[in-house]
């Protein structure tokens, strides 16, 4: 286990963190800067849950599929929110099956709906306000039977509301 929350370390990531086998890092709130190693998220096969939230850190998060299957092992949460990402929601976010919360808000996340993240079953808790994403809100996310949170606020959506989301946010 990595966790080193609330302290002031500052500098990049270490891609080095990619070569540790361990089941949680925890890195949140501190002056952490610069991009997410591609060797860390191409090696997670032993993550838990990620949590980064809470940083400076900035750019696109890898969008390839050596990044989709490391991303597939973890199970607990995938915290990234409060920090400068930015590009569209990678495929690897769609990767995350087995995660019960995904917390992406307040980044700068752009793009078309993301539909992907309807086939992921186990989700508990979706966060993904305070971005940029446009389009409209995807039916697919009435798939999402286990959700308790819903956060969507602070986007650029467009449309109405699917009906069939009437019926999920009604038990939110």
């Amino acid at each position: 286990m990595g966790v080193a929350n609330n302290n002031h370390f500052h500098g990049t990531l270490p891609s080095e963190l990619g070569q540790c086998q361990i089941f949680m890092l925890a890195l949140t709130e501190n002056k952490l800067t610069g991009t997410v190693p591609l060797e860390l998220c191409r090696n997670m096969e032993s993550f838990r849950e990620l949590h980064l939230h809470g940083n400076m850190l900035t750019g696109t998060l890898p969008d390839d599929d050596e990044t989709s299957m490391s991303w597939s092992h973890i199970k607990g949460r995938v915290n990234l929110h409060d920090n400068l990402f930015c590009g569209t929601l990678p495929a690897a976010v769609g990767c995350l099956t087995s995660t019960n919360g995904i917390a992406l808000s307040d980044n700068d996340f752009a793009g078309p709906d993301p539909s992907k993240l309807g086939i992921l079953k186990n989700l508990t808790n979706l966060h993904l306000n305070g971005n940029s994403i446009t389009g409209s809100i995807p039916q697919q996310l009435q798939s999402l039977s286990l959700l308790v949170q819903l956060g969507l606020p602070k986007n650029q959506w467009a449309g109405s509301v699917p009906s069939e989301m009437l019926q999920l946010l009604s038990f939110l």
